[in-house]
């Protein structure tokens, strides 16, 4: 289980997106999660050595 602290925009913002998609806000954050994991593992895949250092 985690707990995170979001400022009220970002709290609004969910929760009309969840009421929107009519999902949960633990599912979207999930999603969001994943796919940021996806796109950094992407990124570090196209840099060259170098820059990984």
């Amino acid at each position: 289980m985690l707990s995170i602290r979001l400022d009220h925009s970002i709290e609004h913002q969910l929760s009309r997106l969840a009421q929107q998609k009519q999902t949960s806000k633990s599912k979207i954050i999930k999603e969001a999660l994943t796919y940021y994991f996806e796109m950094m593992k992407q990124e570090s895949k196209s840099k060259t050595p170098y820059e990984l250092v």
